[in-house]
C-alpha cells in the first residue's frame, strides 16, 4: 500500500481520479505513469472505494476488476446507485483478459476496457488525459 503522502498530487485542475487496486505491484506502475500529472487517491477495497465516490465525486475511477473481491456487475450497479452523478465519472475497467462479460460490462455501463499491458507499455497517463480532456469540452458544451 502507498503512504498517504504518496496517494496524492494536486497536478490538474481535471479534478481526482481514484485508483481501486489491491495489487502494490500495479498501484506502482500507476503511481509511475499518473502521479506527476493527475491527483489521484489509491483504495485497494472496493466497498471504501464506493464511499469515497460519495464523499469526493472523482473525475474517473480506474479500476482493476480483479481487486473488487465482488463481482464487477454488483459493484458498477451499487456505485451508480450510491453515487447520484457517477454518470459523470469516467470507468476504466483494468483486467488481464478482455472477455465477454468485460464487454457487456462496457455496454450496459459505458466502462472502457483495457488491458493491464496498458501499465506496463505506460500509455496509461496520455489515455487518462485524453478522456478528461473530452469530458472538459462536453462539459464545457452544456
Amino acid at each position: 500500500m502507498l503512504k498517504q503522502e504518496e496517494q496524492t498530487s494536486p497536478k490538474t485542475s481535471l479534478g481526482k481520479i481514484l485508483i481501486i487496486e489491491d495489487n502494490p505491484d500495479y498501484q506502482t506502475l500507476i503511481k509511475k505513469s499518473l502521479l506527476n500529472e493527475f491527483d489521484i487517491i489509491f483504495e485497494s477495497n472496493a466497498q471504501v472505494g464506493l464511499e469515497i465516490t460519495k464523499n469526493i465525486i472523482p473525475s474517473l475511477l480506474i479500476f482493476n476488476v480483479q481487486a473488487l473481491k465482488v463481482d464487477a456487475d454488483i459493484f458498477l450497479k451499487l456505485l451508480r446507485n450510491h453515487t447520484c452523478s457517477a454518470a459523470n465519472i469516467i470507468l476504466i475497467l483494468l483486467t488481464d483478459t478482455a472477455n465477454e462479460e468485460c464487454y457487456m460490462l462496457a455496454r450496459e455501463y459505458g466502462v472502457y476496457i483495457f488491458t493491464l499491458e496498458w501499465l506496463l507499455a505506460d500509455k496509461l497517463s496520455r489515455l487518462v488525459k485524453g478522456l478528461l480532456d473530452l469530458k472538459s469540452f462536453v462539459n464545457n458544451q452544456s
